[in-house]
């Protein structure tokens, strides 16, 4: 997800199913760019964030 004052949502593939997205609040659902897909895929990154990866994180 992005800021809201970011422009890369298209580098973001969010993906929600439709449960998922009929249980979140109108005002939720209108800040986020998203995919209505029926099931969750893997999505592969271009990029590591170093720090995801440390066990202390």
């Amino acid at each position: 997800m992005d800021a809201p004052d970011a422009t890369n949502a298209n580098h973001h593939e969010l993906q929600v199913t439709r449960r998922y997205l009929e249980a979140l609040p109108a005002r939720v659902r209108d800040h986020l760019t998203y995919r209505v897909v029926d099931s969750l895929a893997t999505v592969v990154q271009h990029h590591t964030i170093e720090g995801l990866l440390k066990p202390a994180y």
